[in-house]
């Protein structure tokens, strides 16, 4: 008989209060010319993530390989500061992190498919590296996760740039004239 196990993940919405600070908001100009402002929530040896004010967008950045245990303090947190401020877009740059364990994908499924269910995210970037296998195991992942989440869109990409200004670039109707 086997037994399942209930997740137990805690997310809650509101963003860990010892790494929110508005310490760290800083402005540039963007490729668009349009001023973007970019608020960083969180910030370890390992992980930062950002929130761009202006386009409502949420950047999560790995600064190197993780542990087990790293990784998922900062899918954790990515959760609760999507959930928190009800964004619908979200960047992942994975370039940096190298390829997860199993036990680590199949935890990311699963917390993924809770948040995502309980979000409004419509646009999901992932960053990828050009290791082979990081990139097969991001597409498992994707499939897996949308099986059992209402619809949102993945791209992947390997530049930032890339990512971001598809996230920026307006959503285009699902059917276009030529279609009708």
């Amino acid at each position: 008989m086997e037994d399942k196990q209930q997740l137990n993940l805690n997310i809650s919405t509101e963003p860990h209060p010892a790494h929110f600070s508005s310490e760290g908001v800083s402005t540039r100009l963007t490729s668009n010319r349009a001023e973007a402002t970019y608020m960083k929530l969180y910030s370890t040896s390992f992980v930062e993530i950002t929130l761009d004010v202006h386009n409502q967008l949420l950047l999560v950045n790995w600064l190197r390989p993780v542990l087990s245990d790293e990784y998922r303090k900062g899918i954790e947190e990515t959760g609760r500061v999507l959930l928190a401020q009800s964004l619908e877009k979200l960047l992942v740059n994975n370039q940096r992190m190298g390829v997860l364990t199993v036990d680590d994908q199949g935890w990311l499924a699963k917390i993924s498919v809770e948040v995502i269910s309980k979000s409004n995210l419509k646009q999901l970037a992932i960053v990828s590296s050009t290791d082979v296998l990081q990139q097969i195991t991001n597409e498992v992942l994707d499939k897996k996760v949308k099986d059992e989440t209402p619809y949102f869109d993945t791209q992947y990409f390997i530049s930032e740039e890339d990512a971001l200004e598809w996230l920026i670039m307006p959503l285009l109707p699902r059917r276009y004239w030529w279609e009708q």
